[in-house]
């Protein structure tokens, strides 16, 4: 039975700070944004543009002014920006996997070691290159790059955890590598939220008509659920209904979650001091602390629109310890969970951030280095001002 939904899972805007918080994001529509193609199960031989130049074009019309970047990867691929045969060695029916490296390879040399971050887009398999290209540069897997400054990254009808059933037939080559289960898939699957060196922004899209890649695959992702996002009438490859490319609402939706750029959240008593993530480890219940600005990816911060805001670091969340209201409750990283405790409310007018009635404090406006943060009845003092 055909589900009739016009969007189940709608993904607000994606903003960030640059300076002072704001209550509404302003994103940079001057970034270079790369596009990645999927699997062709009949050829090596993609056309870049068929694929991508209706929603470049889209997004040329909404203001996106930065490069375009078409990134092939078969042989044969034509109307392509660039190769990435260029970049790694791979066979064409190689796993995604080895193309992945060879993208980490393409976008660290090109930007990130020239200071540029980029935003990526990925359909298909094609999201799965771009995730595994993040993933595998943060990790320090052999054959990756070192880690790669990737400020956004969009993937439309990824099979995260696998393609439809029918995939489980293919025995070897690329198309092994794309059914549920797969040892590539299971590596990939390790980390639901890879971060790139300034951290990453995701955002992941499916659709009740695709026939090839199930909806719940499709957002099989450890990210913030409002960056979950899920259509009907959309197909995969375009048969009876338009594919993501080619779907107005879905370009106009991916677009909103590209052209953000992160940003260090500032102390109120000294602009020489961040909010940080101690020893930018991941665990959840890690403090979030005050520490000399570093600019290192432990303070890299963004916020997430959704009525309310979620602010993230690492791929987790500014979270009340406990959800407790009291004066003093600590302020931690904790994996994204939709609830209260990690719902802020941003002042632009008197720079505070409010979550459950209170505002995020410094304690006793203490700056010295692993002060962790608090909740505090919001007080005016510049210990709960944030820049």
């Amino acid at each position: 039975m055909r589900l009739v939904a016009a969007l189940v899972l709608v993904a607000a805007a994606v903003g960030v700070w640059g300076g002072a918080p704001s209550a509404e994001a302003t994103p940079s529509k001057s970034v270079t944004v790369l596009l990645v193609h999927g699997y062709n199960p009949t050829s090596t031989s993609t056309d870049c543009g068929g694929d991508f130049d209706s929603m470049i074009s889209q997004m040329r019309s909404g203001g996106f002014t930065g490069s375009m970047v078409k990134v092939g990867y078969y042989s044969g691929d034509y109307n392509c920006n660039v190769n990435l045969h260029s970049y790694g060695t791979y066979g064409d029916r190689d796993s995604w996997k080895s193309i992945a490296k060879a993208l980490s390879s393409y976008v660290y040399n090109t930007y990130t070691r020239n200071g540029i971050a980029v935003d990526l887009v990925g359909y298909s398999m094609g999201g799965l290159i771009v995730r595994g290209a993040v993933y595998g540069a943060q990790k320090g897997e052999a054959g990756f790059s070192a880690p790669v400054n990737v400020s956004d990254a969009v993937t439309l009808g990824a099979p995260h955890n696998g393609a439809a059933w029918y995939s489980n037939a293919c025995l070897w080559g690329q198309c092994s590598s794309l059914a549920p289960g797969s040892t590539d898939l299971n590596w990939l699957n390790q980390n639901g939220n890879p971060q790139g060196s300034a951290g990453t922004t995701w955002s992941a899209f499916g659709s009740y008509n695709d026939d090839v890649v199930p909806w719940n695959s499709a957002i099989y992702m450890s990210i913030p659920t409002d960056h979950k996002v899920v259509f009907a009438n959309v197909s995969h490859t375009g048969f009876i209904h338009p594919n993501y490319m080619h779907a107005w609402a879905v370009v106009n939706r991916a677009s909103s979650g590209l052209g953000t750029v992160p940003a260090v959240l500032k102390s109120g008593i000294s602009s020489a001091k961040c909010v940080d993530v101690k020893y930018a480890n991941t665990s959840n219940g890690t403090p979030v602390q005050i520490y000399d600005c570093n600019y290192g990816s432990a303070q890299i911060w963004t916020r997430n629109a959704s009525g309310s805001t979620v602010i993230t670091a690492l791929g987790k969340c500014l979270d009340i310890s406990g959800s407790n209201t009291g004066n003093g409750t600590k302020v931690q990283l904790y994996e994204c969970n939709n609830t209260d405790a990690q719902k802020w409310t941003i002042n632009p007018t008197d720079h505070t951030i409010r979550g459950l009635g209170k505002c995020l404090d410094d304690p006793g406006s203490n700056i010295t280095n692993f002060t962790q943060l608090q909740i505090w009845d919001c007080n005016g003092t510049a210990a709960q001002r944030w820049y």
